[in-house]
């Protein structure tokens, strides 16, 4: 049931931050701050979470030729 809670926040925050650049960030470490999880934690989900993105982004990129 945890897991579940914590995939809809991911899933909420990045559909609202897909909208706005960098809002991601404040609505994601927020609910999960009230979720109950230490500030540490919340932050690392968070940034290991953003590789993927990076990731994507490198790959339109490479696509692209402009790297």
């Amino acid at each position: 049931m945890e897991l579940a809670i914590i995939f809809i926040i991911g899933f909420v925050s990045s559909f609202f931050g897909s909208f706005t650049s960098g809002g991601t960030s404040l609505l994601s470490l927020s609910l999960l701050g009230v979720y109950g999880l230490p500030p540490l934690m919340s932050l690392s989900m968070y940034k290991v979470g953003n590789v993927g993105f990076q990731l994507g982004g490198l790959i339109n990129y490479l696509k692209a030729e402009k790297v």
